[in-house]
């Protein structure tokens, strides 16, 4: 089975040949010996298959770059030649002779034909694409920029390469123009959002979010709140707000963002598990309150529930490191306790109530120690639910 389907890649390689499953086996052998980095012991047998099927890209690709890693640069160079000659392969024989003239420390050579190779391929999009990656793959950096470039403005077209563009940049150490150009592929394409994210969140650095952040907030002041990239962005700036510990920052976004809105967002409400999450509990409630006089009682009485929970953890965090004095502490708690007893009251409706008793029954318990309190309360729990 494994000598059919490496029989069907030497077919949709695009150069069909013939092989047979004794060479295939050879090249099998070949290849492992490469991954081994036995280049000594893989190059005859690379040569002999090259020899015997000139025209196997295959064949080509594994003997050059067995050459290459021998640092045998001139007999690599001269079977890629032969190559070229006799017009075989195409783009990926200059692409390799490309390579060798860099490895052999002529830059400028290879400057020189990766540049001719575009020239050639002026109208071929996809050729522009392999052009930079051979670029990338030698670091060369400002050259895959110009490459890039060069292909926005033959096809009139700035949107062309924006995420290759955004990447190379950032490779290259140029956090500004690289996050100016991840914000334009948000902004085109908003469901990029996440993918941005992942990039910035695989370079792990505090320099980067910073300059992205402040980048994405003047972005966010000129862009309409209605745009559809808005809200994407919005949650990249609000990520990288919390990652770099502006948490005031961050908290004066989302507030700005549900001001600006006729609707409710909840951007407070998500931001609140974060604050919580980094003991920013001051913040926290600042989030939660924001909702307790929203229009919708379901909202304020869920704002209420989440507000208590803040001050219960809040409590629990000071005593276990000794930060306060007893006063703060029964301050704290009184307030989650009667926040769960306000929304017992005056929302006996409400669809998470059986969590409002079951956390007042606990803070009676564990907090006041009042065992009667908490037979109150479980009284009450039983009526509503004998009642719904």
């Amino acid at each position: 089975m494994k000598l059919k389907y490496l029989l069907l890649s030497f077919l949709i390689s695009g150069f069909l040949v013939s092989v047979s499953s004794a060479q295939i086996n050879e090249y099998q052998q070949a290849n492992r010996l490469m991954q081994q980095q036995k280049y000594e012991e893989a190059l005859p047998i690379f040569e002999e298959l090259y020899r015997d099927n000139p025209r196997s890209y295959v064949f080509f690709d594994q003997y050059t770059q067995c050459l290459i890693n021998l640092k045998m640069f001139e007999e690599a160079e001269r079977i890629t030649r032969e190559q070229i000659r006799d017009n075989r392969y195409g783009l990926q024989s200059s692409l390799r002779l490309a390579e060798i003239f860099h490895l052999k420390g002529e830059r400028d050579d290879a400057y020189q034909l990766w540049m001719a190779l575009m020239n050639e391929n002026r109208s071929n999009i996809q050729a522009y694409y392999t052009i930079g990656s051979s670029m990338l793959e030698r670091n060369e950096h400002d050259a895959a920029i110009e490459l890039y470039r060069s292909a926005q403005e033959f096809f009139r077209d700035e949107t062309l390469f924006l995420n290759e563009l955004a990447n190379t940049y950032m490779q290259a150490g140029r956090f500004e123009d690289s996050v100016h150009q991840y914000f334009r592929l948000i902004i085109q394409s908003p469901d990029q959002m996440s993918l941005v994210q992942q990039r910035f969140l695989r370079m792990r650095d505090h320099n980067l979010y910073q300059i992205a952040a402040f980048e994405l907030e003047d972005q966010l002041m000129d862009l309409d709140i209605n745009h559809n990239a808005y809200s994407p962005l919005y949650q990249l700036l609000a990520w990288l707000l919390l990652e770099t510990e502006e948490y005031q920052r961050a908290f004066v976004l989302a507030r700005q963002y549900e001001n600006r809105t006729g609707y409710t967002i909840y951007s407070l409400f998500s931001l609140a598990n974060q604050f919580l999450s980094a003991r920013q509990f001051e913040l926290a409630v600042q989030a939660y309150e924001y909702y307790l006089d929203d229009s919708s009682e379901s909202v304020r009485n869920r704002a209420s529930e989440e507000l208590a929970m803040v001050y219960i953890q809040w409590v629990q965090y000071l005593r276990q490191n000794n930060l306060e004095t007893e006063h703060r502490y029964n301050e704290l708690k009184n307030k989650a306790y009667h926040l769960n007893e306000q929304i017992i009251k005056t929302a006996p409706d409400y669809d998470r109530i059986d969590r409002v008793f079951s956390r007042i029954i606990d803070l009676s318990i564990d907090f006041y120690k009042d065992i009667d309190r908490a037979e109150y309360w479980f009284r009450e729990m039983k009526n509503s639910s004998e009642e719904i």
